[in-house]
């Protein structure tokens, strides 16, 4: 097990907050070396500064990052074990990683299965073209953020994208619960799992999918051996979905 690292120290809410800021913590893109300390570290950034900022931290505070769990957060006379979780389809972050070698998407918004079969590159490309060759209408307005993922031009069934979406989530969570009942992993007084939600869900329906989302996961929870809290963060919300 590796040493811990003690990545922040702060003595209130104040000092939490600025120390948060003047980090200016910047994930690189996949093909440019990003790695899974870079995205854990992001998402536990962005978390402690909206449970900051909401009055949900205890001081004085100390943030230390290590292995099972990725960080370990002592407040006052608590310790919390955060665990973090990218949810992402491999086949979209080899395409990310991948970026430099393959055509640039026009317009497409594929929807990824769980556990579907990992692609080779020359099948991605194949994918990309093959995309690239449909017609897109001239009043549809495609800006430059569509080579960062903001993708359109899906068509799908009823709540396809949101079970989709619920489906991820769920697997996501399900990979961590495992990690947490084994041998090696440390239990602290609180455990938590923090979801880095980076699977690609087009004009998802947050209204219709967080209720399902709590609703799978509560009844997979089994007790002393789940995550206390289990907390979902993407680049626009921070949602507890078990507390």
């Amino acid at each position: 097990m590796k040493e811990q690292e003690q990545l922040l120290q702060a003595v209130d809410k104040n000092d939490l907050l600025q120390k948060l800021e003047d980090l200016h913590f910047v994930v690189p893109k996949r093909d440019d070396g990003r790695n899974k300390k870079h995205v854990e570290t992001y998402s536990v950034f962005q978390f402690l500064r909206v449970m900051a900022k909401n009055d949900k931290l205890l001081y004085p505070f100390d943030l230390f990052y290590r292995d099972k769990p990725d960080f370990v957060v002592s407040l006052s006379n608590l310790n919390i074990g955060i665990e973090v979780v990218e949810a992402v389809p491999q086949n979209k972050a080899l395409e990310q990683a991948s970026r430099a070698k393959l055509p640039k998407r026009r317009a497409w918004g594929r929807l990824y299965n769980i556990g579907e079969r990992v692609m080779t590159l020359k099948e991605i490309k194949n994918e990309i073209d093959e995309q690239n060759d449909i017609v897109i209408p001239e009043d549809v307005q495609i800006g430059a953020d569509i080579l960062d993922d903001n993708v359109i031009g899906v068509s799908s069934l009823g709540d396809e994208i949101e079970m989709r979406w619920v489906d991820a989530m769920v697997s996501s969570v399900s990979k961590k619960k495992k990690i947490l009942n084994k041998n090696d992993f440390e239990k602290f007084e609180k455990n938590w799992l923090l979801v880095y939600d980076n699977w690609p869900a087009p004009a998802l329906d947050y209204n219709e999918a967080l209720p399902l989302l709590k609703e799978k996961l509560t009844i997979k929870k089994t007790g002393q051996d789940d995550f206390d809290s289990i907390f979902l963060i993407d680049e626009h919300r921070l949602i507890p979905i078990i507390l």
